[in-house]
């Protein structure tokens, strides 16, 4: 990296900070989010000075895209996203430190002191209420992949039925999910972190969403192994993406968290069709719908 990405990348990210902080309400917020704008501002006119043919120029799929995520994921997401290449950058400015003028050689480290600490002391003071209950949203969703997931394999190993293994899972998804609700609401009391009631409810929405995802192809196709299989990877896709959220706004490893679940999630389900499978064998159930 040089000059021309230095510069094109810190236009770009204040472009971004400026957009978020114009459409946002919360006062402390906004003002967070335009001193972020002005700091990159400052570093952008820095290295405009080596690169005077940059100026103006961004990155517009960069800036669309902060806007798609501040919409559909939040405002705490989309930073956390922005801050992760800071790291990349902070390491491209470190190498150029005996490339620049002996004159602006400081005005450089005060650029990199900005991106170590400040901006990440300013990001750090942005905190939405969602952020709190993602505890209860993702117990939701890790508590319905992996009991459906077993049900689902389970059922449809015993009575080799799509309708039966749909409906079943249907009951049990309901059933689990006012119980982890009513478990989200007692915790919530007793810890006074959280508001108990806000916390059964996203524990119980997360679930039933869940719930309806993987039961869906049950009743869509008729032939059982089909629909377990398409249950499955939507479990997969649930698992990626709640994976690389809570990866993001916690600062974890992408690739180990999804793991983990994933290997849960897909184990207890081979392991409990497998179990599915002895029972028939063993009681010689054969029912077909």
């Amino acid at each position: 990296m040089g000059p021309r990405e230095f510069c094109i990348d810190e236009y770009t990210d204040y472009l971004v900070y400026s957009g978020l902080a114009e459409r946002e309400r919360d006062p402390k917020l906004k003002g967070i989010l335009e001193r972020l704008a002005q700091m990159e501002k400052k570093h952008y006119e820095f290295w405009l000075r080596y690169c005077p043919e940059c100026e103006g120029r961004y990155r517009r799929s960069s800036l669309l895209l902060s806007k798609l995520m501040r919409r559909l994921l939040g405002l705490t997401f989309t930073l956390k996203f922005l801050e992760r290449h800071e790291e990349e950058v902070i390491a491209g400015y470190r190498e150029y430190l005996e490339k620049v003028n002996s004159n602006d050689v400081e005005k450089l480290r005060e650029i990199i002191r900005d991106e170590e600490e400040h901006e990440k002391a300013l990001m750090s003071e942005v905190h939405e209420r969602i952020v709190d209950y993602l505890g209860s949203i993702t117990l939701g969703l890790s508590d319905a992949l992996i009991e459906l997931v077993g049900v689902l394999a389970g059922t449809v190993a015993v009575f080799k039925s799509s309708f039966i293994a749909g409906i079943t899972g249907l009951i049990v998804g309901v059933s689990a999910s006012i119980s982890m609700a009513a478990a989200a609401y007692l915790q919530a009391k007793n810890e006074h972190k959280t508001s108990p009631r806000l916390s059964a409810i996203f524990t119980g929405i997360s679930y039933v969403l869940t719930v309806i995802l993987l039961i869906l192809p049950f009743f869509l196709l008729n032939i059982p192994l089909q629909s377990l299989t398409f249950s499955i990877l939507i479990a997969v896709a649930i698992v990626i993406s709640t994976s690389y959220y809570t990866a993001v706004i916690f600062d974890r490893k992408f690739v180990t968290t999804f793991l983990e679940t994933a290997a849960l999630t897909l184990g207890i389900g081979f392991g409990v069709y497998a179990f599915g499978e002895a029972i028939r064998l063993i009681t010689g159930i054969n029912v077909a719908v």
